[in-house]
């Protein structure tokens, strides 16, 4: 962009604690209640989709899925009936008998490791190869995992005040996922949620240093969880 001289468009990658302050605590939870759902049926999708009867079935599903947590939100409405219809969804796609495949749990970098574009098609690629796709999640873990260490960096720079209000945040949020985490399915549920805030640390910790950066301490710590 620098390089074209274009200057309408401007790249912002704020942390939550900026996000909220711009969107507001009501915005911002909803926003964080739409990724997560959407985090829960991407993961979901993956324990289908080896199976379907029909090419194409499951990301059909979940498309219709995506799409009325985006209306559903859109329109104020209750996201955990949209969870509900969400796995519904996918529930009536067809499917052979499950058999026994390896899972492959998939990490990295935040955005490329669910979007096909960014992974070059990598969860189709595993599936073809006879393998079943554990997707880390794109969103559903930052309340617990990053907005803690942001609250943790702000009071130990005397911003009490931020600090109070991103931990605020990050309780309210919790609050709220496991509220909608009561829709999942018994079989799923605990792959879509992730383990606890200090459980993750604790597994980051014995890889890279306390102040190593969130996103890669996160990653590490996934690791650590898919591995166990």
């Amino acid at each position: 962009l620098d390089t074209l001289g274009d200057t309408r468009i401007t790249v912002w990658d704020p942390h939550a604690g900026a996000l909220q302050s711009v969107l507001g605590l009501h915005a911002m939870s909803a926003l964080s209640q739409g990724l997560t759902l959407v985090d829960w049926l991407m993961v979901a999708a993956g324990f289908y989709r080896p199976w379907e009867r029909l090419p194409g079935a499951i990301d059909r599903a979940l498309e219709e899925g995506v799409g009325d947590v985006e209306e559903t939100m859109a329109t104020s409405g209750d996201l955990r009936d949209a969870l509900i219809r969400g796995f519904a969804r996918l529930e009536a796609v067809p499917l052979h008998p499950r058999d026994d495949r390896p899972i492959i749990g998939i990490t990295g970098d935040l955005y490329s490791r669910v979007n096909p574009a960014g992974n070059g098609l990598l969860v189709y690629k595993l599936e073809a190869m006879g393998c079943v796709t554990w997707l880390s999640p794109f969103f559903g873990a930052t309340p617990d995992f990053e907005w803690p260490q942001v609250a943790e960096r702000s009071a130990a720079r005397g911003e009490l005040g931020k600090s109070l209000v991103t931990y605020g945040g990050a309780l309210l949020m919790l609050g709220v996922q496991r509220h909608l985490a009561t829709a999942l399915p018994d079989w799923i549920a605990d792959r879509c949620r992730e383990p606890p805030y200090a459980v993750l640390q604790n597994a980051a910790r014995r890889h890279v240093a306390e102040h190593t950066n969130h996103l890669v301490r996160g990653i590490v710590a996934k690791m650590v969880d898919f591995a166990s």
